[in-house]
């Protein structure tokens, strides 16, 4: 799927059928500064977990240990029926900036819980999400899912 975003990379669907995404610049997304140290080569693991109509959000830099962060949101709108691993462009208070010279980054590890159904991306619906820019030219670009279906890489393409 390719769609005019500021993300890309993959979005589950863990047995509820929705509608292809679409953001064309008209949501607003929290966003959270973590730490200055991160540097090519860092680990990083995160979880996301949902309690009632509230999500909590743990990402640990396990090489610089004081960029990791948790935090709590409520959401009692949300749809609860997609997981997604995405790589951003950043934004600021003049719209979206151009994408960093991330060259490529890899996901590994990726596991879903819906309910009673457990298991990786590939145990599940997914679409790949290809980030383009509004002349439609292609920013960064997700490959495939790797053999064990858990992960996949992203390739960035151009900055704007």
């Amino acid at each position: 799927m390719t769609v005019p975003a500021i993300g890309t990379g993959r979005a589950l669907t863990p047995a509820v059928p929705r509608p292809p995404i679409v953001d064309q610049g008209t949501h607003s997304y929290a966003s959270c500064t973590v730490g200055t140290t991160l540097r090519p080569g860092d680990a990083i693991s995160t979880s996301v977990v949902r309690s009632g109509s509230s999500y909590t959000l743990k990402v640990t830099d396990s090489t610089h240990p004081a960029n990791s962060f948790t935090t709590t949101q409520a959401c009692s709108g949300c749809a609860n029926s997609s997981a997604e691993w995405i790589a951003e462009a950043p934004s600021g208070s003049s719209g979206v900036e151009p994408l960093s010279n991330f060259h490529s980054w890899t996901e590994s590890g990726a596991t879903v819980k819906a309910g009673s159904t457990s298991g990786v991306i590939s145990s599940f619906t997914d679409d790949e999400i290809t980030m383009i820019d509004s002349s439609g030219l292609t920013k960064a670009l997700p490959g495939a899912l790797n053999s064990s279906g858990n992960g996949f890489g992203v390739t960035r393409e151009r900055s704007s």
